[in-house]
């Protein structure tokens, strides 16, 4: 296994891997942390029978919650390393001939199935769009309509990134895993070909 991602390594730059892992890695724990601690403090907070100090804790305890569903989702990837390599790979248009095999293909399959997958989150933001107009017609408190238009926003942003990946960038993705079968290599790849290597 270390001699299968070594050359995964090569190819991403580790140097470079690693700072986007801490750019854009640490804001996906932080927005992870920030949305469970808000949605909790917020349900927590009509029940009104807990004092500051337990919500407090409470929101503590959701944040944490989140911070371990981010990192479960990029386990469920591969690995956070592996998350940003694959999208390199996906952008980029072909995978390098210095990964095997071995290693490109159940990343990609899992990017395929989870792209899949995330067409049920249109149904699921909908849903949710809809309850919150129907609460932010409602007469409540000002608080209470922030939050519900913090919902509106957050499953707008989901609907629209799920659209846009999942149009641009689901085909690319199984392009490469036809590569399996048709042993496609692009111009670029053949170049990376040493002579006498074929």
């Amino acid at each position: 296994m270390p001699g299968l991602l070594a050359g995964a390594w090569s190819y991403a730059g580790v140097m470079g891997t690693q700072r986007r892992i801490d750019l854009r890695g640490i804001l996906q724990l932080a927005g992870a942390a920030v949305l469970f601690a808000v949605v909790a403090v917020y349900v927590v907070s009509l029940t009104k029978s807990l004092g500051p100090l337990a919500i407090v804790l409470v929101g503590f305890t959701a944040a944490a919650a989140g911070v371990f569903v981010q990192y479960w989702e990029w386990k469920r990837l591969g690995g956070r390393a592996s998350v940003v390599m694959t999208d390199e790979w996906i952008r980029g248009g072909e995978i390098p001939l210095s990964v095997p095999r071995e290693v490109w293909v159940p990343l990609l399959v899992k990017r395929e199935t989870r792209a899949v997958r995330n067409w049920w989150s249109l149904v699921a933001g909908a849903l949710q769009i809809l309850l919150a107009v129907v609460s932010i017609m409602t007469p409540r408190s000002t608080a209470d309509h922030a939050f519900w238009l913090c919902v509106v926003v957050f499953w707008t942003g989901i609907i629209a990134w799920t659209v846009y990946y999942n149009l641009r960038w689901l085909p690319e993705i199984r392009r490469l895993l036809r590569q399996i079968s048709t042993a496609e290599v692009t111009p670029a790849a053949a170049s990376q070909i040493a002579p006498g290597a074929a």
